[in-house]
């Protein structure tokens, strides 16, 4: 309490370093939690023992509560890689030690002594980097309810008390029935569909949390200024607590909508691709894919099953000859949910737009994506008058250079009494529905 209370009068701004809570209870842990720890272990095992396994043991119990509520992730990985670094740590800062001494005496020693502790120095960071790549060394659990966190840190102080063993196991035992019943009621109550549209800049990418918890994610943004796998759709899925993409519709490929796939897939399982058939594509897309990857081309008419009470259709058409630019070859899916219909129209312009008026009945849309970022050779008046929908939404960066959404396209908008959201005003938007009336949620209220 000392140290903590002179380094907030040092540095005030220390309360908002997430590192120096994660260094007071890994401190924490090893006062009151590795005694408590290595002394329920049997007694018979030698005592270094003892302490090396409550070392890896103890700091992961204390600090993933505060991780799970702050990143949403928990490092499963963590208690084996501290069993095995620790000692080595510890044999690091005493060879440092020694070294420093040595070095002021005889200066020639250093250089070998030096290289050694480089060695064992590589060894670590290779280890460590190793570790990091295992599919399941990291696992990420979604925002937790703070009374979880609060009920798992009350545990663990109740614990490592001084109070009689017959109130820690009723302690316990509240504790336990009430995250269990916190964790059923998330588990087993009815799931809605969620669509959010994220926020990726001058991109594309939406995610789709089905009811039945199948995910689909359309598009993922473009892998540079920003890198939206890295810097937004990974944090975001480990906030919705999302491990595996079900299934990646690469809409097509202009980059603002397939580059964060490649980050993307180093830190989450997916499962299957499907795209507009353009083949020219697929050896980049497979060389972000090391243990290799489902691709399959979806076409007009085609109807994709990923959850019973959801119907996923492709209105166009790739194999269109006469559609020379990529963006009137995009994938267009209208997704019916019981009595909603949300249409996603790509980058698709006038010509896409008159190939779905041309090949199918007019359909009461509720959501409509606009196509190409809301510009003005999409969205047209007559598809408007096609799909009447009642809700656009945009996803544009802010103040971008093509000048998106075009004023022209928020003018027919607006003529046909339309509710816009725009990832450039609004953020990330979520669109929550049980199937009749939609919750609309934007990051940003304007």
């Amino acid at each position: 309490a000392n140290v903590a209370t002179i380094m907030i009068c040092l540095s005030p701004l220390v309360i908002f370093d997430f590192g120096a809570y994660l260094s007071f209870l890994a401190t924490l842990s090893l006062i009151y939690g590795v005694p408590w720890f290595s002394a329920k272990l049997p007694l018979k095992w030698p005592l270094v023992i003892r302490t090396l396994i409550a070392m890896s043991v103890c700091p992961f119990i204390f600090t993933f509560p505060f991780l799970w509520l702050f990143f949403y992730k928990v490092s499963l990985i963590s208690v084996l890689s501290n069993l095995i670094m620790v000692p080595i740590i510890e044999l690091l800062v005493v060879l440092g030690f020694f070294t420093t001494i040595i070095g002021v005496i005889l200066p020639a020693l250093t250089s070998p002594l030096m290289a050694g502790i480089m060695v064992l120095l590589s060894f670590m960071i290779t280890f460590v980097s190793y570790l990091a790549t295992i599919s399941w060394a990291e696992l990420s659990l979604g925002r937790p309810s703070f009374i979880i966190i609060a009920l798992i840190y009350g545990t663990i102080g109740v614990m490592i008390s001084t109070i009689s063993l017959q109130k820690k196991k009723q302690i316990l035992f509240f504790s336990s029935i009430m995250i269990i019943f916190i964790v059923c009621w998330g588990v087993f109550e009815k799931k809605p569909l969620i669509i959010t549209v994220l926020d990726v800049a001058q991109g594309d990418s939406t995610l789709i949390e089905c009811p039945n918890g199948q995910i689909i994610l359309i598009d993922a943004g473009k892998g540079r200024y920003p890198d939206a796998g890295r810097d937004i759709l990974i944090p975001y899925l480990a906030y919705r607590g999302i491990n595996v993409i079900d299934l990646l519709i690469i809409t097509h490929y202009d980059y603002d909508h397939y580059g964060g796939i490649a980050s993307l897939a180093k830190a989450v399982q997916i499962n299957q691709i499907v795209d507009n058939g353009n083949r020219a594509f697929h050896p980049k897309v497979h060389s972000w894919f090391p243990k290799g990857i489902s691709i399959n081309a979806i076409t007009s008419g085609d109807i994709i099953s990923i959850d019973p009470n959801i119907k996923l259709t492709c209105l166009t058409s790739a194999s269109i000859k006469r559609y020379k630019d990529k963006n009137n070859r995009s994938i267009s899916l209208l997704l019916q949910y019981q009595d909603s219909d949300i249409l996603f129209t790509g980058d698709l312009e006038y010509l896409g737009e008159r190939f779905i008026i041309q090949n199918y009945d007019p359909v009461d849309i509720d959501i409509l994506k606009l196509g190409h970022h809301g510009s003005k050779t999409s969205t047209t008046g007559s598809f408007l008058q096609w799909a009447t929908p009642e809700v656009g939404l945009i996803s544009s960066g802010r103040n971008n250079r093509y000048g998106h959404p075009h004023p022209s396209v928020l003018s027919r908008c607006q003529h046909y009494n339309m509710d816009l959201y725009r990832t450039d005003f609004h953020g990330a938007i979520t669109l929550t529905t049980y199937g009749d009336s939609f919750l609309i949620e934007p990051f940003f209220s304007s």
